[in-house]
């Protein structure tokens, strides 16, 4: 009969790892720590390219297809009066690095509702003097703010009191150019882009271009008005046929914006090279409400008040 003997281990000691399997085990969560660590880095890294890239992409188009908005709204029938013919004012400003022009203008674009106003919102139906204006800031670029004025009279539209709101803090420069009629032109259709605009001058140019043709009429001269050929007119028809003298409206008929800005988040501006990241965005707006059409109005008293 055979017994068997069970071994147990001498002084009581459990058998476990050796300090070799040990090492080897560590060594390797040590690789895998460093895998997993450069693998975040890049991730981080990526990220923050991608933001560099695409931020100023989103924030540079969306500022350009807010002005894009107002500027086609612009118009400028039935508020000359009002205030007192300014209304499209365009300022060719120096900054630190480029330039900071502003610009103000009436457009039929709704004003941004206010609290108070949320209940008869749906019954509002106004014009909006709206600006765009850049300030210095203490990132050592600009910030560009947008004015809207409703309720607007008889002053200075660049310094007239509205409700100013923060587009973005890190603009390096805004240009701005308008094309329009230049009466000192040579040529009467001569149309030029020009570094300011006034319409109060514009408005002056008109009024003495009407005076002018008056006078030319009364001589039996033409003068140098730009004109606008009526397609309407027919043979036979005296009081249709030939040109209808048209001036130039107060407003540009085209306005071209070009943008730089810087790319970062919060106070800190993204560099590349140790030169900070900038953006260039540029959009050409005509402005629908300064084309003078010579159209036939049958209705005699809207006629002789010039028209709708």
């Amino acid at each position: 009969m055979s017994h068997t003997q069970e071994r147990k281990p001498r002084g009581g000691l459990q058998e476990g790892f050796t300090l070799m399997e040990i090492v080897i085990v560590m060594a390797m969560l040590v690789v895998v720590l460093v895998t997993a660590y450069n693998i975040f880095l890049n991730c981080i890294e990526t990220e923050r390219k991608v933001e560099e890239l695409s931020v100023p992409e989103k924030v540079g188009e969306g500022i350009l297809t807010l002005m894009r908005r107002d500027l086609a709204g612009a118009v400028f029938k039935g508020c000359t009066e009002a205030l007192d013919n300014q209304v499209f004012v365009g300022l060719d400003n120096p900054g630190q690095d480029g330039d900071a022009d502003s610009i103000y203008f009436v457009t039929t674009v709704d004003p941004t509702p206010r609290e108070e106003d949320l209940a008869d919102w749906e019954n509002i139906r106004t014009l909006t003097m709206v600006g765009y204006r850049l300030e210095a800031n203490q990132n050592s670029a600009y910030t560009l703010y947008r004015k809207e004025i409703v309720e607007f009279g008889r002053q200075d539209i660049t310094n007239a009191p509205g409700l100013n709101y923060n587009v973005y803090d890190k603009v390096k420069s805004l240009n701005i150019e308008y094309f329009g009629y230049d009466p000192d032109g040579d040529d009467y259709n001569a149309y030029r882009w020009f570094t300011n605009w006034d319409s109060v001058t514009a408005i002056e140019e008109q009024q003495r271009f009407q005076q002018q043709e008056q006078d030319d009429l009364r001589g039996g001269t033409n003068s140098n008005i730009p004109t606008v050929s009526n397609p309407g007119a027919a043979e036979g028809d005296e009081e249709l046929l030939g040109e209808v003298q048209q001036p130039a409206a107060p407003i540009p008929t085209a306005v071209r914006v070009t943008l730089e800005i810087y790319s970062g988040s919060g106070d800190e501006m993204n560099e590349r090279d140790g030169q900070p990241v900038i953006r260039t965005f540029t959009t050409l707006v005509p402005l629908l409400a300064s084309k003078r059409l010579a159209l036939p109005i049958e209705d005699e008293a809207l006629a002789g008040e010039g028209g709708a």
